[in-house]
C-alpha cells in the first residue's frame, strides 16, 4: 500500500471515531434534554398540551447533521467517485 492510500484509511478511520464520539453526545445529550422538559412539563400539568417538544426540534435538526455525516462516512464512497470522474476527465 502506497502511503497516500494509508494517509486517506487514517483519516477516513478519524472521522468515523469522531462521528461515533458526536453520536453518543447526540444520545446523551438528548436523554437529558428529555428529562429536563418532562421534568419541566409534568410541573406544570401540561400534560394534554400537543406543542411540538423542544426536544423533538433539536433531535430532528442535529439528527439530520448526523445522518449526512453517516452517508459521508459510511455510505458514500467520494474517494472511488472523484477517481472515476478523474479518469473520465482524463480519458475525453
Amino acid at each position: 500500500m502506497n502511503q497516500q492510500h494509508q494517509n486517506a484509511l487514517m483519516q477516513l478511520a478519524t472521522e468515523r471515531v469522531q462521528f461515533k464520539k458526536q453520536l453518543l453526545s447526540y444520545v446523551i445529550v438528548n436523554i437529558f434534554l428529555w428529562f429536563l422538559w418532562l421534568g419541566g412539563y409534568m410541573g406544570n400539568n401540561r400534560i394534554f398540551d400537543f406543542r411540538i417538544p423542544t426536544p423533538a426540534i433539536i433531535m430532528f435538526f442535529w439528527g439530520i447533521g448526523l445522518t449526512f455525516r453517516f452517508l459521508k462516512l459510511y455510505v458514500i464512497d467520494t474517494a472511488s467517485m472523484i477517481e472515476k470522474e478523474y479518469e473520465q476527465l482524463k480519458n475525453k
